[in-house]
């Protein structure tokens, strides 16, 4: 609406004078052929002196200025044409229609008009410069009672318009928050008295985030008992796993040493639902401290590569610069810990899993990136944005889905995002998967360590 109106004015105050200019040339049209032809008649019949009679009554009675004047541009009376007027009754007798000119100073009026023996003139008429100008101020005094009106409406519409979008803008916030996974987040408080349709929306909205809340909540408690439950069962397998192995003899070692293996298994499983339940808490703190990332990153290399040795597998480590952080250390370690070990999982014998650490500028902040790089086989394009959702599992054939229990690299996304980082998953051109840790430095952090910060994270696979 303000902008047609906007437009409307803009249109009025440009373009006033060409309206009523065109108005006036269709209303004195009639009148300048007319007396014009009258004017005319008594000057071939009687004279320049009749025809001076006639002109003078005419403006006797009116405020109106009437010349008659022939092909060439010569007055018919005894004063000469306005200077103006004489450019005005060469294009009337070049276009033969209504001509005018300088509306604003001297407004002149000018039409052919043929005597009955077919002799062209011209009739000009010379309108007082007041008249113009009082019709110019009414119409700018309507101007500016639509402006008032305009004003008042839309004035009235702005206030019905945040009256109607400030609930809509709560929602919204609302609808923000419960995304991010504060699930306490209610509207409805929010709305005051209203009846209208947003806020039985807003009670329907909390209804839904009640009822969400609730159900995470028993999801959460629910891993978390299962979770408890297991451990006394597995501690009780554990010590039963002791007392055979003092009482068996040689031929049950294999067997002993199996059941070990999958016990340990089954007690990282339960700790990583543990932890996956934790990270899952919206209030969950962390204990930050300042920490060296590249030590961190080589204990865990070293605990892997010592892990792999059967299966000559190897962990390779490349760091350019020093990256000095604030974090939760234990956080952190779990995160680049499950990555490393799903990497090791799906790499072939004898192959390297490659670790790189630098610093670089994204989106204009300081970052530390670690990418995690393996020769496996890929993960299908499909399935790489949900390769961080907990308990999701790689379906490489039909009926058959990768090992693992899908909960590491959850874990690894919830404490990278905890840190304020990103996690990323990329398949390499060589084959193999890439995974891209960013965790963002302060200014101070950034400048610690040697060398200069590159622009732009690359891409590129190591």
């Amino acid at each position: 609406m303000l902008v047609g109106s906007l437009a409307f004015l803009a249109v009025a105050v440009c373009l006033p004078s060409q309206t009523f200019i065109g108005r006036a040339a269709n209303y004195f049209a009639f009148n300048l052929a007319t007396t014009g032809r009258m004017g005319i008649d008594i000057y071939e019949k009687s004279g320049p002196s009749a025809l001076e009679t006639f002109l003078g009554r005419i403006e006797t009675i009116s405020a109106f200025k009437l010349h008659i004047s022939d092909a060439r541009g010569r007055s018919l009376r005894a004063r000469a044409l306005p200077e103006a007027a004489l450019s005005l009754v060469q294009r009337a007798m070049e276009e033969g229609s209504v001509q005018a000119q300088n509306w604003t100073s001297h407004p002149i009026i000018a039409q052919q008009v043929l005597s009955r023996s077919g002799q062209p003139y011209v009739v000009l008429l010379e309108l007082p410069a007041g008249l113009v100008q009082l019709l110019s101020q009414m119409s700018h005094a309507l101007l500016l009672r639509f402006a008032a009106a305009l004003a008042a409406s839309g004035l009235v519409c702005f206030l019905m318009v945040r009256y109607l979008t400030a609930p809509i803008r709560k929602l919204q916030a609302a609808v923000r928050k419960l995304a991010q996974g504060d699930l306490s987040v209610r509207v409805a408080p929010k709305m005051g008295s209203r009846q209208d349709e947003i806020a039985d929306l807003g009670r329907d909205f909390d209804g839904m985030a009640a009822r969400i809340e609730t159900l995470m909540n028993a999801h959460e408690q629910l891993l978390r008992d299962v979770a408890h439950e297991l451990r006394s069962p597995l501690t009780r397998l554990n010590v039963a796993l002791e007392i055979a192995r003092k009482h068996g003899n040689s031929q049950m070692t294999s067997y002993l040493d199996r059941i070990a293996i999958e016990a340990l298994q089954l007690s990282r499983l339960i700790t990583q639902v543990l932890t996956l339940s934790r990270l899952e808490n919206i209030a969950v703190e962390l204990h930050l401290e300042p920490l060296c990332l590249e030590r961190l990153i080589q204990r865990i290399v070293h605990d892997a590569n010592f892990e792999s040795q059967a299966k000559d597998f190897s962990v390779v480590f490349h760091f350019q610069q020093r990256v000095d952080l604030n974090a939760d250390g234990r956080l952190l370690h779990s995160a680049i810990e499950n990555v490393v070990r799903n990497a090791l999982r799906f790499s072939p014998r004898e192959a390297k899993v490659e670790i790189n650490q630098t610093k670089c500028i994204c989106q204009g902040k300081p970052t530390a990136m670690v990418t995690i790089s393996d020769r496996g086989p890929g993960v299908p394009p499909e399935a790489l944005e949900d390769l961080f959702n907990p308990f999701f599992r790689v379906t490489d054939k039909p009926g058959r889905t990768s090992g693992g229990a899908g909960i590491g690299l959850a874990i690894a996304f919830r404490a990278v995002s905890l840190h304020g980082g990103t996690i990323l998953a990329k398949n390499r051109d060589q084959g193999g998967l890439i995974i891209e840790i960013r965790l963002p430095l302060s200014p101070e952090e950034s400048r610690s360590g040697t060398g200069d910060l590159a622009e732009g994270c690359t891409n590129a696979s190591p």
